[in-house]
C-alpha cells in the first residue's frame, strides 16, 4: 500500500517533463508550419506577381498579336 502511494504521489513529477516536452514540440511545430506557411504565401503571391506582369507584357507586344495571327492562319 505504501508502494503504491509513493508511486501515485511522484506520478506527476514524471508526467510533467513528458507533458512539457510534448508543449515544446507542439511550440516548434506550429514556429515551422508558420514559417513555411508565410513561405508558401509569400512564393504563392510572387508567382501570382510574375504571372500577371507577364501576362500583362505579352499582351501589349506586338509579337502576340503577330503569333494569333498564325495560330488562327491568317499568317
Amino acid at each position: 500500500m505504501v508502494k503504491r502511494a509513493l508511486i501515485l504521489s511522484a506520478l506527476p513529477f514524471l508526467i510533467t517533463p513528458f507533458l512539457a516536452a510534448l508543449s515544446t514540440i507542439e511550440n516548434a511545430f506550429e514556429r515551422l508550419s508558420n514559417e513555411r506557411l508565410f513561405l508558401n504565401v509569400s512564393i504563392a503571391v510572387l508567382a501570382f506577381v510574375l504571372v500577371d506582369l507577364l501576362k500583362t507584357a505579352f499582351f501589349l507586344s506586338d509579337l502576340s498579336f503577330f503569333i494569333a495571327d498564325l495560330v488562327i492562319g491568317m499568317g
